[in-house]
């Protein structure tokens, strides 16, 4: 049988995916900071206990651990999580965040009675890698290991702005690093999103093929978010519309839910 393309990118081909996770690593501190905003405005404690669901090296985990928050990272990537420890050493938080390889659908299971989070986060649209029930199978597992009151931040594209917006063909450059070329589909039906990503590497005067990377994303429009998070056990009480903490509005490239446990 063949495998899920989840496992295909982030297991079988790590390696391909992981210039898209370290490039954006400076990033993730201000992202952070925007968490910390919400988790403030949320009564989150300044040491409270963190989820990061499907944290990929940790980009988001290390960086709010360095704010003083307690944060669990799980992630289907038994590589990508290797590299999340070592980046927490070198920035010398490893014994402050714990990594934990597990698939996000059996989280209970995974997180081996690890209960009582205050908060917990879905970053850089790694909700929606299944189908609609799995992912309200997700946040209700997510719900249940948080604290009553516990608060919720997922952030992810808009499907109402890539009806809209979307580029079929992407040219992407990281100098003297890799050259991406990605084509990208959406069916209006199902609301999948499909992308190919093709990796060349540079190689004297010329580039080096790589390989193949491909995505099979199920996205939400800002109603539909609110709709399995309510399917879940939570109530949404804000949005936004991305990192600079402006309210959301149809038209935004992303969303960004904000819900507490009930």
């Amino acid at each position: 049988m063949s495998r899920h393309w989840v496992e295909k990118t982030f297991i079988e081909k790590h390696g391909l995916f992981l210039h898209a996770l370290t490039y954006r690593l400076e990033k993730a501190k201000e992202e952070a900071l925007f968490l910390q905003n919400i988790f403030n405005e949320n009564e989150v404690p300044r040491d409270g206990k963190v989820l990061d669901l499907a944290c990929g090296i940790g980009r988001h985990s290390i960086s709010l651990t360095e704010l003083r928050y307690k944060v669990t990272g799980i992630d289907i990537s038994e590589p990508y999580i290797e590299y999340a420890k070592t980046l927490a050493e070198e920035r010398g938080v490893a014994d402050r965040c714990e990594f934990i390889v597990g698939d996000m659908r059996e989280l209970k299971k995974a997180l081996c009675g690890r209960t009582g989070f205050d908060a917990v986060i879905s970053m850089f649209t790694s909700l929606g890698y299944y189908e609609r029930e799995t992912d309200v199978l997700v946040l209700n597992q997510a719900r249940e290991v948080t604290k009553d009151g516990g608060v919720m931040v997922i952030d992810m594209m808009n499907k109402d702005y890539l009806f809209r917006h979307l580029e079929p063909q992407r040219y992407h450059e990281v100098p003297r690093e890799l050259v991406q070329l990605e084509e990208t589909t959406i069916d209006h039906e199902s609301s999948r999103m499909k992308s190919s990503w093709r990796i060349y590497v540079p190689e004297g005067d010329d580039l080096r093929y790589k390989g193949l990377i491909e995505f099979d994303n199920l996205v939400y429009n800002a109603d539909e978010l609110k709709e399995i998070t309510k399917l879940s056990g939570w109530t949404p009480i804000r949005l936004y519309g991305g990192f600079k903490g402006a309210a959301f509005s149809e038209g935004m490239k992303r969303i960004i839910l904000v819900a507490r446990s009930r």
